[in-house]
């Protein structure tokens, strides 16, 4: 047998931005939120390839077309495409990817590689162009492709080409390439931009491309991976484009894969926030038997505030009723304890929220990634018992590295209805929640570098945790905004054990040497010095989406309290705000007022938080967010951002309305006569008092609407104050106040 050998892919390390590593994905399991980078190796070498494929024909002379994918793609099938259909068919020629990332195919001598192309189908648990953020659906198998040249690579940009010579057969390999180029804003020939850059580029659109084609290919129900790959493309391309800077000819410096994803995906195939059968829990408590937990005697002080009974555990027994998840139903140990702070102690909150810990290794209660630890929210505020709910649909749309999974269900503690509540995933540092990688292997034992998750709260102080003090010097104006941090990943058995102080006070180095160093970055007073400092030390793709929501739904605990933060255990890790937490008094669900006490009513108590118009986060983050938002390429990324999510929202109102259907028969029950909940008497701190539960949700909609209007117009207007307009006026006879609460005043408590 005659052999010629053909090098192709590993030119296109600086034609497309495609390293020896295939340009992206890097061989990190999917769920690392920080991968390290992957050693691009030499453009010019292809590593150790693959053996030959098996010939269809053993008596055709062949000759070998070498090439590099990377180590993730390890067992891919690579074949010659004669047919352009992008799919390795019965009869084509193919090989298998080497666990070092190269290839070698046997084609027939006589092929004319212009014509056809090379094609790369990759197994749905293919690390190959795995995300390094997280899925935001889920995995399937995918395919790539390239034209088969001497100067083309596997990876977003060769397979946009690839697909273009499939709808154009005219096209030369390079005609087709340069169509790429031009359509998404970068020049024709890239002799005149940073490699660098287009890898970069190519590093967080493969993630991109591979999880748009998975929606499409998961959506048709077909099993035609190439025909999802082309659908896909159009939506990669968009968000591509939008993102290269025409001055620079690169990626936006501040966007990622987290942003691509997020928007290629939403474009492809739009993401609901999913509509479940609200399902039957019921829980007994067996030690004590029949403990119903809340105790209102119980006047003892755990962690410096009075415990009602919220301490400790009992155990119970779980019983969720026959249903779509369960058809024979299911039933559990758990252990059971009060939870929130608030919540639990405000004797306007009559129905309470719990904590649940099931056996090791734990249970994926309804459907939900597996764990132990589990929320049962009240949200008892919360008339309509959408704002978390929200709050979580939100970060999955914008791709933060964690959302909260939840279902609804109707709760029975010891035989007596509790009413409707929202199973939720705990907030804890978990490899099905928030993944700070492997945790120290001891507790009670230091374990440098490990990650962490902390939690800005101001209870902090007076609560059972492992906490500090930021340094929170601000060098302009001398004031001092320290915040407390809590370390919410355990790093000792007992926080007030004296016999592990040094270890509490190690982990608390660590995280506050970090924190104190991102402040520190914020405050800078250049605006340039700031940007590069706080970039190397935050995620500011995840501290921008965060910030967007806070804002958006004007959430009063956002920098105060239910704050999170971590940082995983990786090297070249950083800092990310997240995941969402405790939103059931956002979005208008908040007189403003500083507590119920006659004593707060008056002039200057009113933050005016019930109103949907206003800047409110960035104002009282004014050493987080302010600063940020005052550098051009922070401010700009915010304003691309908020268009994203402005742009789904309708999805939103649409999911309200199916949701509100979906919950009418459970609420009226949870509303319902001796039900814990009424919807005529007022929780503190409710700004209106709806007669039904339609209305509340029509309020919450009608809210969200008013606040996406205005910030609209706000996120690009430079407004830099958080005072309202007239909509908000208290005089507008046709305003916010008139509509919803009429005779409402500043420093007043609204009425029922």
């Amino acid at each position: 047998m005659k052999r010629s050998t053909i090098h192709v892919a590993v030119a296109a390390a600086f034609v497309f931005g495609l390293a020896a590593c295939g340009g992206g994905g890097g061989s990190d399991p999917v769920g690392n939120p920080d991968p390290a980078p992957t050693d691009p190796g030499n453009p010019t070498d292809p590593g150790a390839p693959g053996g030959p494929g098996n010939p269809p024909d053993p008596d055709v002379a062949t000759k070998a077309v070498t090439g590099a994918v990377g180590p993730a793609a390890a067992g891919a099938t690579v074949c010659l495409d004669g047919n352009r259909n992008l799919a390795c068919d019965t009869g084509e020629w193919s090989t298998v990817v080497a666990a070092g990332g190269g290839y070698t195919l046997d084609v027939p001598e006589d092929t004319v590689l212009a014509e056809s192309l090379i094609v790369g189908q990759f197994a749905a648990e293919s690390a190959y162009g795995a995300s390094g953020h997280n899925d935001m659906v889920p995995v399937a198998p995918f395919t790539l492709a390239t034209p088969a040249s001497d100067t083309s690579g596997m990876g977003t940009l060769s397979t946009l080409a690839a697909i273009r010579l499939q709808a154009d057969p005219s096209l030369t390999p390079e005609q087709a390439m340069q169509q790429v180029r031009t359509d998404l804003g970068l020049p024709a020939d890239l002799s005149g931009v940073d490699p660098a850059e287009i890898a970069r580029l190519e590093a967080a659109a493969l993630p991109a491309l591979r999880q748009a084609a998975n929606a499409k290919y998961l959506a048709s129900g077909s099993t035609d991976l190439g025909a999802a790959t082309v659908a896909a493309a159009p939506s990669v391309e968009k968000v591509i484009r939008k993102y290269i800077d025409p001055t620079t000819l690169a990626l936006w410096a501040l966007v990622g894969e987290k942003t691509l994803v997020s928007e290629a995906v939403s474009d492809a195939a739009p993401q609901s926030c999913g509509i479940h059968p609200v399902e039957t829990m019921r829980i007994v408590v067996t030690d004590p038997p029949g403990d119903n937990i809340y105790d209102p005697t119980d006047l003892s002080i755990v962690g410096g505030a009075v415990n009602y009974g919220k301490e400790p555990y009992r155990d119970a027994i779980i019983t969720i009723d026959p249903g779509p998840t369960y058809p024979e139903g299911l039933t559990t140990e758990t252990e059971i304890k009060g939870r929130g702070n608030t919540t639990w102690r405000h004797f306007d909150y009559i129905k309470k929220p719990y904590r649940l810990r099931l056996p090791r290794p734990g249970l994926g209660l309804l459907g939900m990634p597996e764990a132990r630890n589990w929320a049962l929210l009240a949200n008892h505020s919360d008339k309509s018992g959408l704002r978390n709910a929200i709050a979580f649909c939100l970060g999955k749309q914008m791709n933060l590295a964690f959302s909260h999974p939840y279902r609804f269900v109707e709760v029975y503690l010891n035989d007596e209805y509790q009413g409707v509540y929202q199973l939720t995933a705990h907030t804890e540092a978990h490899e099905n929640r928030v993944d700070i990688g492997p945790v120290w292997p001891e507790e009670d034992e230091f374990t440098p570098g490990a990650g962490y998750l902390l939690e800005m709260d101001a209870r902090a102080p007076i609560e059972n945790e492992v906490w500090f003090w930021s340094e929170g010097i601000s060098p302009t104006d001398g004031t001092d905004p320290q915040r407390p941090y809590a370390i919410k990943s355990d790093t000792v058995d007992d926080p007030h054990d004296a016999a592990t102080a040094a270890v509490k006070a190690q982990y608390i180095a660590q995280a506050k040497t970090d924190i104190d160093a991102m402040e520190a970055a914020f405050l800078e007073p250049d605006p340039a010095t700031r940007l590069e400092k706080a970039a190397q030390l935050v995620d500011l793709e995840e501290f921008a989406d965060f910030y967007l929501i806070n804002e958006y739904l004007r959430n009063g605990d956002a920098f105060w309290s239910s704050t999170y933060v971590h940082k995983r255990g990786a090297p070249g890790s950083k800092l990310k705000f997240g995941p969402l937490w405790d939103f059931d008094l956002s979005a208008g669900n908040d007189d403003g007022l500083k507590s119920d006490d006659p004593a707060d009513y008056g002039p200057g108590n009113d933050n005016g938080n019930w109103c949907p118009q206003g800047w409110f986060t960035r104002w009282v983050s004014s050493d987080y967010v302010w600063p940020m938002v005052q550098v051009p390429e922070f401010q700009r990324l915010l304003e691309a951002r908020w268009q994203y999510l402005s742009s789904r929202l309708p999805e939103l109102w649409t999911w309200m309305d199916q949701a509100r259907e979906n919950m009418a028969d459970a609420q009226a029950r949870n509303f319902g006569p001796g039900a814990k909940a009424d919807l005529n008497v007022r929780v503190w701190p409710n700004w209106v008092v709806l007669p039904t539960y339609e209305g509340e949700v029509d309020y919450l909609k009608q809210w969200l609407q008013a606040r996406a209007t205005w910030m609209d117009a706000a996120i690009t207007s430079g407004v830099p104050d958080y005072s309202v307009n007239t909509l908000c006026d208290p005089a507008n006879p046709s305003g916010w106040i008139a509509a919803w609460n009429p005779g409402w005043s500043p420093g007043t408590p609204p009425g029922p």
